[in-house]
């Protein structure tokens, strides 16, 4: 189970981040030598391109001054 702040994320949010840690544990324990960038990959991953798309519309645009 993966804990959360339910105030700030939503929970398919927290189902990602759930999916996305198994993800990586799975490529870890397949493939112990592998660089870390190989790890962090989104390629292929439908919970990374979930999170990068909550990501997207969590960050704020920039303000200008008026």
């Amino acid at each position: 189970a993966i804990i959360y702040n339910a105030d700030i994320y939503l929970p398919e949010t927290g189902e990602a981040f759930r999916t996305r840690l198994y993800e990586m544990l799975d490529h870890i324990a397949e493939a112990p030598e592998a660089p870390l960038a190989s790890l962090l990959s989104t390629q292929d991953s439908p919970s990374a391109a979930l999170l990068q798309r909550l990501q997207a519309r969590a960050v704020p645009t920039k303000l200008t001054n008026v």
